[in-house]
């Protein structure tokens, strides 16, 4: 999986999620077979915790681009908020950001930094271009609106 770059990955997305899953069921078999009194959870649980700790550092991991943006994609088990630089609480959950503290796309883009808007609208599908004020408004959109109902214009 190393040996394969990222532009490769992103280009053949369908045939490399094929190629995973087919590697997940092989690994999952393998260890069936050779350690069956071990449960997978028990197995996984610490390569998990250990990824999603060099993502939530560097932004990526062994293999793939490190994006700093991307640092706080990672799930965070040990709390529901995240804190920012000067450890003020920023309604941003393992969830993403709770827009329900936000009464403008205004106040939203006032309130969070944005490459935290950025990588919100990435994990949601949706484009993260644009100004911070563009992302703001393109995020708040989310609120009160489901995501299949949005217009298609505003998706990656």
């Amino acid at each position: 999986v190393e040996g394969i770059s990222e532009n490769s990955k992103l280009k053949e997305r369908k045939k490399y999620v094929r190629f995973l899953v087919a590697l997940e069921s092989y690994l999952q078999g393998f260890l069936k077979r050779t350690q069956p009194l071990l449960s997978e959870e028990q197995v996984t649980h610490s390569a998990i915790n250990d990824f999603q700790e060099e993502w939530r550092q560097r932004g990526g991991s062994l293999g793939w681009e490190a994006k700093p943006a991307e640092a706080s994609m990672a799930v965070d088990a040990s709390s529901s908020e995240n804190s920012d630089k000067d450890g003020e609480a920023t309604n941003i959950s393992s969830s993403g950001i709770d827009l329900s503290n936000f009464a403008s796309a205004a106040d939203l883009e006032k309130a969070v930094d944005g490459e935290k808007l950025k990588a919100e609208l990435s994990r949601l599908g949706l484009k993260c271009g644009g100004t911070v004020s563009d992302r703001a408004k393109r995020l708040f959109l989310t609120k009160d609106t489901p995501l299949d109902q949005l217009p298609k214009k505003v998706f990656a």
